[in-house]
């Protein structure tokens, strides 16, 4: 038996080699893990408020972790954090930085991609602008707003020098769906550009400002004739003329109800029952209630009074004398 043992013994040996060989390798095969990648956003701490982080320099930190599976597997975005310290960063681009890992456990080892972070600062700029009320609410029919209250009349913007220059205005705008009515609360402030287009890049300080209008009914204008009140008649043989007004009418403003009433503007009285001879008066005109005039103040009347037709003498008619014989 032994000789039969003997017998081809190298290759019996090699053969139990390899065996050994791939049971092994095939273990390794089954047991070897991949590496695990974690995908982190970077934190940023320690920022100077006198600067502006230009967010698209922020990349995403990529982590491989080599280590034990169990202490891998519970890792995620939620348990582990990349941050950087900018406690001593000024304008402009940062030196390499260090990501800070929190949450890794020991027995892990990492690579980072991106290993030192570069990231870009500006200085913060800020502005002091005044708040203007725009498309606020919705007035019922013949009604309008009275000029608003704001407060505070004035908001601070913050920003990058690019973004602050580029505010044209503050605005208060409302809910388009807003219900008609007096107005009197509080309203987002909407920084826009020249064009009306939102600056979506800069910070608004307060950023909502209370405002209040209440409802005025609406004036319209109606032109109304003047009419001035003659009384009496001039003693005879006079008889008054033509009428001259100056002005000949004037604009009337008020709410619509009481312009549809109003007709021709009447004058205090004006008494010719004595006028031998043109007269000119200054008079007040009669303004109906609840309406205003323009232009303001009395209403020159020119009355022309007739004379009678002077009296012509009449020339007495003689006989004719008698024819001599």
């Amino acid at each position: 038996m032994i000789a039969a043992l003997r017998h081809n013994f190298g290759y019996k040996l090699l053969a139990i080699v390899f065996a050994c060989f791939l049971h092994f390798y095939t273990a390794g095969l089954i047991n070897a893990h991949p590496p695990h990648v974690l995908i982190l956003p970077l934190t940023v701490r320690n920022l100077p408020p006198t600067l502006i982080l230009e967010e698209k320099s922020v990349p995403s930190v990529t982590l491989t972790l080599d280590g034990p599976p169990e202490e891998i597997a519970h890792l995620t975005d939620a348990t582990v954090t990349a941050s950087v310290d900018l406690s001593h960063a000024k304008a402009g681009q940062t030196f390499p930085l260090p990501v800070h890992l929190s949450g890794m456990p020991a027995a892990v080892t990492v690579e980072t991609e991106p290993g030192p972070i570069t990231l870009t600062l500006q200085p913060r700029r800020r502005r002091q602008m005044p708040i203007s009320a725009e498309d606020i609410g919705i007035t019922p029919p013949n009604f309008a707003f009275a000029l608003p209250s704001v407060s505070p009349r004035e908001a601070v913007i913050t920003g990058t020098q690019a973004a602050v220059m580029a505010v044209a205005r503050l605005v208060a705008q409302a809910d388009p769906d807003q219900a008609a009515g007096a107005v009197n609360d509080d309203f987002t402030i909407i920084a826009l550009d020249g064009s009306g287009v939102p600056v979506g890049d800069v910070t608004v300080t307060p950023p909502t400002t209370h405002i209040r209008m209440e409802l005025v009914r609406t004036l319209a204008r109606k032109t109304l004739v003047v009419s001035p009140n003659v009384v009496g008649s001039p003693p005879a043989p006079f008889r008054f003329g033509s009428i001259t007004v100056s002005p000949s009418t004037v604009i009337a403003e008020g709410h619509p109800e009481d312009l549809a009433a109003a007709g021709a503007l009447g004058t205090v009285p004006i008494d010719l029952s004595a006028a031998t001879a043109d007269i000119v008066r200054r008079v007040e005109p009669v303004t109906p209630r609840g309406l205003s005039l323009s232009p303001r103040g009395p209403i020159t009347v020119t009355v022309h009074i007739l004379a009678p037709p002077p009296v012509l003498p009449v020339k007495p008619v003689l006989d004719n004398p008698a024819t001599p014989q």
